[in-house]
């Protein structure tokens, strides 16, 4: 084989490289779309808390849904420039370091912020995923990785409004 070339792997070791990579954009589309509604229950009280009213207080819905939804061409684009791998490694550090600051909000502004970049992040994941499983399973297995993998894309909104009120409830919003 040429030195730019990699042999094949072991196709033992190869399934589980799909696995793993599987794995990790479920797990990185749940932790982008499950705050997409966590709060959602509880915003009277983060309302309350942080002296806000009803129609600023939306907000902390809005401004994230429509970035995540006007990042995710943008971030398709770009990982198709610069990497898929690349694009969702640091889409879901940029998430992770915005959900904490999201944490500690100080005022209603912070709020919407933190949770707006969290979210544009969080569309960097969601599309690199793509980009990642279709560029590692084969056209036959692709169907089915992608049905795993949107099936938690759906899905994680839905337990976080399921379980994000008695969460909310027992350890607070933030």
């Amino acid at each position: 084989p040429s030195p730019r070339r990699k042999p094949p792997m072991h196709d033992a070791a190869a399934v589980a490289s799909k696995r793993l990579v599987l794995l990790v954009t479920m797990v990185g589309v749940a932790a982008s779309a499950f705050p997409t509604t966590l709060l959602s229950a509880s915003l009277p009280d983060i309302a309350a808390d942080l002296n806000a009213s009803t129609s600023v207080i939306s907000w902390v819905q809005a401004a994230p849904s429509i970035v995540f939804a006007v990042g995710m061409p943008l971030f398709g684009k770009l990982g198709d420039m610069y990497g898929h791998r690349r694009t969702f490694v640091v889409g879901f550090a940029a998430m992770t370091i915005g959900s904490l600051a999201t944490s500690m909000s100080w005022n209603v502004g912070a709020l919407i912020g933190f949770r707006t970049i969290a979210q544009l992040a969080g569309a960097a994941t969601s599309t690199a995923a793509f980009g990642l499983i279709a560029g590692v399973f084969e056209r036959q297995e692709r169907t089915r990785a992608i049905s795993l993998y949107t099936s938690v894309l759906a899905m994680s909104p839905v337990v976080a409004v399921v379980v994000g009120g008695p969460i909310i409830e027992h350890i607070g919003w933030r």
